[in-house]
């Protein structure tokens, strides 16, 4: 909310200077450190609290989980569970509860992660919703995203301000009120979609106005004109129901935010109206035309044409506003386009703007004709759409799709001839021309087809030569094709054996669950209870089954981009990420020398390093229990040579060699979980880890004995090529 900030600095007399920063996690470690001072419209964010004092409140914030409008399954149940779910660590939605019954993915700004749930990498975001529907608005692809469920959290918006410059607190809050009790804050929060927008209603209000010809409001109160009849039309083909609100001219201008309406039809796209609005696709072009002299032979083409000369034009309309844009020439208004017809008759202008047909018709009734001519500017066209409200974007599409084929109907042409009396289209000049044009293409033709007849006999000699090499290839094409028609089949499958497990299978194990945990509540004997304990535990350990399986399926299909990759910020993060744990163990990781870039998605390159650390922990009985990651540009393994390897070497409890092929199958597990940790899983990690470096182009294997700790070694892609 730069805005924000600049009306903050303006009512509290303090100027006002920006820190550029490459993303969200930067922003607040800038703000939490004291680089940057003042943050306005931010969440109380946790890594802010220690260091920073927030004003009142701004705004308020929603969590919504925010899916495609087409995943009907998810926006139906509202509930999100083995579902692939993007966040943007440390904002609001990254931390919630909800995220360990699916899959979360991080990304570093919210618009990676709006960008790949419109591609479907993910199913869903836990972004503020806000963020996401100023970008999707922003993007035009609003009418795609919808926000789903019950809210997860409600958060306030404040002005953060650096405990270094504390004293501007209370000079701040007086601002805000004043902000708010005149209207610029509830202006900033609309502008720039602070606040989610109402959805669509069942009935939508269309404001219209006394305008003829576009709109005509009868004594009686009915209403006929171009609009109206048009925005029927449109409205009827994309199913929407309408009903009209009646307003001045002052008032219809407006736009539907300051009116309370959800369309305005029709108004032209404006910079200003686009900054607050949306508009449909053009409905109506309105040709600008110049009444001139009728002696006045300059070849006008454009507004441009017009330097130095006075020129008449409509007060408020449209006109004057493209006129003034234009500078070079200076801008009188009339009260209408009679009254500036007449001020050019009386010499007080040069030119006058009007549109085309209202031109033709003032100088009629003043009797100009010989004095005053039309001149159409052929280069110079407003277009006229449907205006709509923000939250409007599903409605916005669907009036787009049904727009271009009402505007070549012969029922929007009948309306134009109807209100605006424009001429038939086809014209006998326009006949003759066309048949000319069509009798000459047809003569081109006929003799491209004799030069054509030559060119195939020269070819078709060699075209027998090639038929039986094509046969070959054919057949070898027909031989992939149902390769591929297989691979295709088995996806589908794959796919549909996924969706039941995510969702079929763990619905009635929770409910397993469910009952058992009430059964824990009566007065049992310990037998049964221990077994009912039991059952709980399978159940849950059942689920996490299911939900490993799920991502199992689902690795390989990401075609996410691959980006440079820096393994020692990635053991940094998982440090980070496990400090906790590893003090509870007694656990050490240690980088040993320099380990190159990878060219790899980020995210599975910390799953695979992050597995291989928490096993060597894990499945470790010595005192002090030590995990190395280190870099080997040769190293045997196994009796095979690897070239450019990241190993993780522990020293913990060892493989036996019989167990070389068993650890990386799915669900495998060698030793019993609480033998060395009472953490669960599922036997799923290693797993993983294959598929994720075999999808890379890599490879993986170990060096281990028991009791003598073990070594993984995995090659990844290097960013550049080592010497």
């Amino acid at each position: 909310m730069r805005d924000l900030a600049e009306l903050i600095g303006q009512e509290i007399g303090v100027p006002i200077e920006y820190l550029d920063v490459a993303n969200a996690r930067e922003w607040v470690e800038a703000q939490a450190s004291g680089r940057s001072q003042l943050i306005p419209g931010v969440l109380q964010l946790p890594p802010l609290e220690g260091s920073n004092v927030f004003s009142e409140v701004v705004a308020t914030d929603v969590l919504l989980p925010a899916v495609l409008a087409e995943n009907d399954d998810l926006i139906e149940s509202g509930i999100l569970s083995g579902n692939r779910i993007a966040i943007v660590p440390p904002a609001l939605g990254s931390d919630e509860p909800v995220l360990s019954q699916n899959i979360p993915v991080e990304y570093e700004s919210p618009q990676a992660a709006v960008m790949d749930l419109l591609a479907g990498k993910v199913d869903a975001t836990l972004v503020p919703p806000t963020i996401v529907y100023w970008l999707a608005r922003e993007a035009r692809v609003d009418g795609r995203i919808v926000f789903t469920g019950e809210s997860l959290r409600e958060s306030t918006r404040h002005v953060a301000l650096h405990e270094s410059r504390a004293d501007l607190l209370g000079p701040i809050n007086d601002a805000i009120a004043r902000l708010e009790e005149d209207g610029r804050l509830e202006e900033l929060r609309q502008r720039y979609s602070i606040v989610l927008p109402d959805p669509p209603p069942e009935v939508l209000t269309v404001a219209i106005a006394h305008v003829p010809p576009l709109g005509v409001v009868g004594e009686d109160g009915s209403l006929s004109g171009f609009a109206i009849e048009v925005t029927n039309a449109l409205a009827e083909r994309a199913g929407l129901q309408i009903e009209y609100k009646v307003l001045s001219v002052a008032d219809w201008v407006k736009g539907p935010i300051d009116v309370g309406t959800d369309l305005t039809t029709f108004l032209v796209a404006t910079p200003e109206r686009l900054e607050r609005m949306d508009f449909t696709f053009p409905v109506i072009e309105r040709q600008i035309a110049l009444a001139v002299s009728a002696d006045d032979d300059r070849p006008y083409q454009t507004l441009a044409d017009l330097a130095d000369l006075k020129v008449g034009v409509v007060s408020g309309s449209v006109f004057e506003n493209r006129a003034k844009r234009i500078g070079t020439f200076e801008v009188i208004g009339f009260a209408d386009n009679e009254a500036t017809i007449a001020a050019q008759i009386a010499g007080e202008i040069d030119v006058g703007i009007v549109p085309t047909r209202i031109a033709r018709e003032a100088i009629n009734n003043l009797r100009a004709q010989g004095i005053l001519k039309v001149v159409e500017l052929p280069a110079e066209v407003i277009d006229n759409g449907i205006v709509l409200r923000p939250g409007l974007g599903q409605v916005r599409e669907r009036l787009n799709a049904v727009i271009p084929g009402y505007l070549l109907s012969t029922e929007y042409a009948s309306l134009r001839q109807k209100y605006f009396g424009e001429p038939e289209f086809w014209t006998p000049q326009r006949i003759y021309a066309v048949t000319g044009a069509v009798v000459a293409i047809l003569v081109a033709l006929f003799s491209y087809f004799l030069w054509l007849r030559r060119k195939q006999e020269q070819a078709r000699r060699r075209y027998e030569r090639q038929q039986a090499e094509l046969a070959r290839e054919q057949a070898y094409s027909e031989k992939l094709g149902k390769l591929v028609s297989e691979l295709e089949r088995s996806n589908r499958e794959l796919d549909e054996f996924a969706y039941i497990a995510s969702h079929d299978l763990k619905e009635p194990l929770r409910g397993i669950g469910i009952n058992a945990n009430f059964l824990l509540r009566e007065e049992l004997t310990e037998p049964v209870r221990h077994r009912v304990s039991r059952m709980n535990e399978l159940v849950v350990r059942l689920e996490q089954l299911i939900s490993d399986l799920l991502f199992f399926s689902r690795l390989g299909r990401s075609d996410a981009a691959r980006v440079v990759v820096r393994p020692h910020d990635i053991l940094d993060a998982i440090r980070s990420d496990l400090s906790e744990w590893l003090s509870e163990r007694g656990g050490q990781i240690t980088e040993i020398g320099s380990i190159p870039s990878l060219l790899a998605e980020r995210v599975k390159v910390k799953t695979v390093l992050q597995n291989l650390i928490v096993n060597g922990i894990k499945y470790n009985d010595a005192q002090e229990k030590r995990v190395e990651v280190g870099f080997a540009p040769k190293v045997e393994v196994n009796g095979r040579t690897m070239e450019n390897a990241i190993y993780v070497k522990d020293n913990g409890i060892g493989i036996g060699e019989e167990y070389r092929d068993k650890i990386f199958r799915i669900f495998s597990r060698l030793n019993k979980q609480e033998d060395y940790d009472s953490s669960p899983g599922t036997g799923s990690g290693l797993a993983f880890v294959r598929k994720i470096v075999e999808e890379h182009g890599g490879a993986i294997d170990f060096n281990s004995s028991p009791g003598e700790g073990s070594t993984f070694y995995v090659t990844l892609p290097l960013a550049e090529n080592r010497d």
